[in-house]
């Protein structure tokens, strides 16, 4: 059996590949802003945690965008707009 990029379980571990560095940022902002609030550094632990979210958001909207197999739609839905333009 050819394994298949379109296999969602194949596309998620790909996806997780591809985005290691990211996911690699992720976490230690995860754990700089633990440790921010173990020094009861609130106000610095409450920016970490805003900036993580909010650098979260593509990269999980992007995850579920190939899980649930419409991947790439950016780029296809540029095409058709290129075309007709």
């Amino acid at each position: 059996m050819i394994v298949s990029d379109k296999d969602p379980h194949l596309a998620g571990l790909i996806y997780f590949i591809d985005r290691a560095k990211e996911i690699a940022v992720f976490t230690n902002t995860v754990f700089d802003s633990i440790a921010e609030i173990a020094a009861g550094n609130l106000k610095k632990a409450i920016l970490y945690v805003e900036n993580s979210l909010a650098r979260a958001i593509c990269p999980a909207i992007s995850f579920l965008a190939n899980m649930t197999g419409i991947g790439g739609i950016v780029a296809k839905i540029k095409d058709v707009i290129n075309k007709y333009v």
